[in-house]
């Protein structure tokens, strides 16, 4: 059918104008409902972005559920140019200090170096090097005509894993070595070299015999000190079983009387660190979920407000640092004891002066209110305890369950409900899209109708004015017809 123009010819009406204010009001049901998908964009986006927080908090909450964490030590050394130590595992170490005295040696590997050679590439011949380190097992390292150049042979033991480590050292331009060191220090692990020449003669100072003439040119040596006046004998200078749970590495020799104490403190630092990162994680988790529930300043509702799911976290997450961790026995029982408030709007402060007090007077004590404490974690508990780390944890694991959690359940009904709009929608646009074609064929049929009507009065005004002429015309033929009868 033909498109009607925007005004009708026939009607004189805008007919374009009129089917667009009809069809605005037919699509009133769409733009409705785009305006609750628009909602539901920003309740999908402040879920997602609580989701974020939630697991960021979670993060936070990781090393505090440990009370591991609060057994956490710090060494220091008083000369770590002289001797340097570190922990290695905090629950066995103690709390106190030591002393080293009399670095008399220091541990180092044997050293053994060849005859030398006229140059690194040229062949030295074939056999084989049968080396043992210490007691340990033997290694044999065949070398083949294509492997018999001294820096081959040195490739060589070096991919054999025999417990040496090979290299070639240049006296001068015409004079090179093969060294071999024991890959570990101390006397325990000297080396055993046998050189075993292809041409059946191991020692006729020719050819391969040539490595049989090894020299000795750094002695195997073990460290040696006194720790709290006590001899110490190590084959290594970095030393783990000297002092339960601190890795103490030699560096240098003392000098005369000179000693080195060796500190262990409660790592309060560390332990302080974990602490305020998950008060800063926790405060924004409370900020996100007031934004997302207040007006703004332009009096725009935050598109979780009225929220059933958002109101009931609020108040759970609000609630839990406040609570005292049932059947604590100790110096203090609640995240306020060491110095951790909240404030009105529900986040956090940290009184750093109460909680370093805390720390320093006993951070095991502070290490209950948070962590889990058993048997395992402590074998002197009597009553198993879950703190206030472990217990925000677990609500937020609960919460963040992508089958059965809150956040998740919302955000699953959302997409739910969008969807079934999506659905609407479409079905609104055909509609819509339908009822302007029908209103633009009704306009089309009426300007038919019209224009027909118009048509047959025209033809009508047509045939009055030709019998009016024709009237006319016989009227002033009579007329000149009397007037001649007349005459």
């Amino acid at each position: 059918m033909a498109q009607v123009s925007s005004s009708g010819i026939a009607s004189g009406l805008d007919i374009n104008s009129i089917v667009k204010q009809l069809v605005l009001v037919e699509r009133k049901p769409i733009d409705v409902a785009q305006r609750k998908q628009i909602a539901i964009a920003a309740k999908l986006s402040a879920f997602s972005a609580l989701s974020a927080s939630f697991s960021n908090l979670k993060s936070t909450l990781s090393p505090l559920r440990l009370f591991s964490s609060f057994q956490s030590k710090a060494a220091s050394s008083t000369e770590s140019s002289v001797v340097a130590v570190a922990v290695n595992d905090s629950q066995s170490s103690v709390v106190g200090s030591s002393t080293i005295s009399q670095v008399t040696s220091l541990a180092r590997a044997q050293k053994l170096a060849s005859a030398p050679f006229a140059s690194a590439t040229a062949s030295v011949g074939t056999g084989k090097i049968t080396v043992k380190v210490g007691s340990g097992v033997e290694t044999a390292i065949t070398i083949d005509i294509t492997h018999s150049s001294l820096t081959q042979i040195r490739d060589k033991i070096n991919t054999a894993n025999a417990g040496v480590t090979a290299s070639v050292l240049k006296s001068n331009d015409k004079e090179y070595k093969l060294v071999l060191q024991s890959a570990k220090s101390g006397v325990e692990n000297t080396l055993q070299v046998v050189i075993t020449d292809d041409d059946a003669n191991s020692t006729d100072a020719s050819g391969f015999s040539l490595l049989a003439d090894l020299t000795e040119i750094q002695s195997a040596k073990d460290a040696q000190f006194l720790l709290d006046g006590a001899t110490i004998t190590r084959s290594s200078n970095t030393i783990t079983d000297a002092i339960d749970g601190l890795t103490i590495t030699l560096l240098k020799k003392t000098q005369g009387d000179e000693e080195v104490t060796i500190n262990v403190d409660p790592n309060t630092t560390t332990i302080k660190g974990n602490i305020d990162t998950f008060v800063a994680a926790y405060n924004e988790v409370i900020k996100a979920l007031t934004v997302a529930q207040t007006f703004d300043p332009t009096k725009k509702g935050g598109p979780l407000l009225g929220n059933p799911a958002a109101q009931t976290i609020t108040k759970l997450f609000r609630l839990l640092p406040k609570e005292r961790v049932p059947d604590l026995e100790g110096l203090f029982g609640s995240l306020s004891d060491i110095g951790i408030t909240a404030q009105s709007d529900g986040t956090l402060t940290v009184a750093s002066a109460k909680l370093n007090t805390a720390l320093g007077k006993d951070p095991l004590a502070v290490g209950r209110v948070f962590s889990v404490v058993d048997k395992k974690a402590d074998p002197t508990v009597v009553t198993p305890t879950s703190g206030i780390a472990d217990r925000v944890f677990k609500a937020i694991s609960e919460l963040l369950d992508m089958k059965t959690g809150r956040l998740s359940s919302e955000q699953k009904g959302l997409r739910a409900v969008n969807a079934t709009i999506d659905k609407e929608v479409t079905r609104l646009e055909k509609h819509v899209s339908d009822f302007e074609k029908r209103t633009r064929d009704k306009f089309s049929k009426l300007e038919g109708v019209l224009s027909g009507i118009q048509g047959v009065g025209s033809a009508l005004n047509r045939q009055v004015t030709q019998l009016e002429n024709l009237t006319s015309f016989i009227s002033r033929r009579n007329s000149n017809s009397n007037s001649t009868s007349g005459v």
